[in-house]
Parts: structure tokens; sequence; C-alpha cells
């Protein structure tokens, strides 16, 4: 699975962050940093069709290609998916939903 657009813009300019004292990580490329693009603190729950792309608190931060989507999920069925996470089209409304939910 590649990498959509919007997270590779995002991964330009700062390869990776960490936002909100800690409880957002939004992983890197780098392969030496443990917080890379895909590493799982799950031990493997999350469907390999998801690209996981960071954390926020418990729920992990990942693109769905079949929706297009970029979700928070915790656990949901695969199949709920669309019906149980919250979706955003592009990652600029999940930077712009985790600056809101820190600065509330």
């Amino acid at each position: 699975m590649s990498i959509p657009n919007s997270y590779k813009d995002f991964l330009r300019l700062s390869n990776g962050a960490e936002l909100s004292g800690g409880d957002c990580q939004l992983y890197s490329v780098d392969m030496n940093d443990k917080f890379r693009i895909n590493y799982d603190f799950s031990d493997g729950i999350v469907p390999d069709e998801l690209l996981i792309l960071g954390f926020y608190n418990s729920q992990h931060i990942c693109f769905d290609k079949r929706y297009d989507s970029f979700i928070f999920y915790e656990y949901e069925d695969y199949n709920d998916i669309g019906d149980e996470c919250l979706m955003f089209s592009d990652f600029y409304e999940v930077m712009d939903y985790i600056i809101d939910i820190a600065t509330a």
C-alpha cells in the first residue's frame, strides 16, 4: 500500500511529529525511529489492509485504501470500519481534528 499524498506532504515538512504532550504520535519514514509508518503497538491486531500512520491515545491513525480515507481505528471489525470509526477524506482534516480536541 502506498502512502497517501496528503501524508507525504506532511512528511516532507516534518517527517513525523509528537503532539499533545505525547498523546499523539505521527510516524516518520526514518527506519532508525521506533515510531515509523506501519508501527503496530498492538502486536498485530490492526488489519493488514490498513496503513498505520500514527496514534492518538489508544487509537491508531490509519489510511484505508478501500475507502480512500484516514480513520481512527481501535480494534473494530474490519468490515464495520465505515460505520464504527471516525473517517476523514485527507490528512489535513485529521490534523484539524487533533488540534481541535487538543485545544478544547
